[in-house]
């Protein structure tokens, strides 16, 4: 398959192989425009409790409430999946991003993070005591109508998690887990994981599952026989995972060398070459969406896996722009350049063209 990706789409004897060749092109692009269009379905929105971070309790109990939800939303993919309910699991991390303080982590990152951070500290919650909710500061009046005076930090009990309160920007007011407890949720992790539940936890082991689980498309139990080697954790995704998102940039990159090998033939200026042309960067941009739809939504990359196809995803779409302004303007030095003024083959002609 990798040569078919890589030889010449035809032999060098044809005399005219434009018309298969820009047609080739012409479906490429509009499959393209297709798949921008298809790969990100628009579902409904919804109804899901609001979450609350008013206070250090009211951020506890929206946190509880989530774990309790996720876990029935998490049990009934796993008993059945499809689109459905792959996407009620996964609507979920809407609602977690807003139990953290995330200005510290880039906008493209954030629902990895927040998502990463909401499993691993419902790990650490398992494990450790948790005072009685009406132990937790909330918001109170006093005898006299005044407003109970909260504090700034509330930390979990014999713990680093902390509660604080946000001081500055859009969430000032709110009580949400720290911009360190996210940092550090993968340590408190790892600090507790031998330890036995305190309390029970309706998805056991919710962390490890949630770096295997993958997409509808994918059977669960394909997953199931592979062998504990392959369900190694290396950088937030585990190592068969890393195979198959490699496989896919490889075959990727590709059917990119293939299709720009078909469209740089030496160029005479017409309309017909630069329609050609404009297939590579449109290419890039269908197969960007593709790769985001089968690696985010059908692998469930996760980790670095997840940094490493959003930041292919920028390169592709910085680099297509870029791209289709070079032709841009290539065709409109063509243009100027067929002034009966201007010799094609004149100085002033090549300097048009740089």
């Amino acid at each position: 398959m990798g040569d078919a990706f890589t030889m010449s789409v035809v032999p060098k004897t044809v005399r005219n192989p434009r018309g298969s060749l820009g047609a080739l092109i012409r479906r490429l692009s509009v499959a393209g425009l297709l798949l921008l269009l298809s790969c990100h379905p628009v579902f409904a929105w919804e109804s899901l409790d609001a979450v609350v971070t008013t206070s250090p309790r009211a951020t506890m109990e929206s946190f509880i409430a989530l774990t309790e939800e996720a876990a029935r939303r998490l049990s009934e993919y796993r008993d059945a999946p499809s689109p459905e309910t792959q996407r009620r699991a996964s609507r979920l991390q809407d609602h977690v991003e807003s139990l953290f303080d995330l200005r510290e982590v880039g906008p493209a990152l954030r629902e990895e993070v927040a998502t990463e951070t909401f499993y691993l500290l419902w790990e650490v919650i398992a494990r450790v005591d948790v005072p009685d909710l009406d132990d937790i500061p909330a918001e109170a009046m006093t005898p006299g109508g005044d407003r109970v005076e909260l504090p700034e930090r509330w930390r979990l009990p014999r713990t680093e998690i902390s509660i604080v309160r946000i001081e500055e920007g859009a969430r000032a007011g709110e009580f949400l887990f720290s911009a360190d407890t996210v940092r550090r949720a993968g340590k408190f992790f790892e600090a507790v994981r031998d330890r036995p539940l305190v309390r029970e936890m309706p998805v056991p082991d919710v962390y490890r599952i949630t770096r295997v689980m993958t997409g509808w498309v994918i059977p669960l139990a394909w997953i199931g026989e592979l062998p504990d080697w392959a369900n190694t954790l290396l950088l937030g995704q585990v190592l068969w995972k890393w195979v198959v998102l490699l496989l896919l940039l490889g075959l990727a990159l590709g059917l990119l060398v293939f299709v720009y090998r078909g469209t740089r033939r030496r160029s005479d200026g017409s309309h017909r070459v630069y329609s050609i042309r404009f297939g590579t960067p449109l290419a890039v941009l269908a197969l960007n969406e593709l790769l985001l739809y089968l690696g985010t939504d059908q692998l469930n990359a996760t980790g670095a896996g997840a940094e490493l196809l959003r930041y292919v995803a920028k390169l592709a779409i910085g680099g297509s722009a870029v791209w289709v302004a070079w032709l841009a303007a290539a065709w409109i030095a063509e243009r100027i350049i067929e002034s009966p003024r201007i010799h094609a083959e004149s100085l002033d002609a090549n300097l048009i063209r740089l």
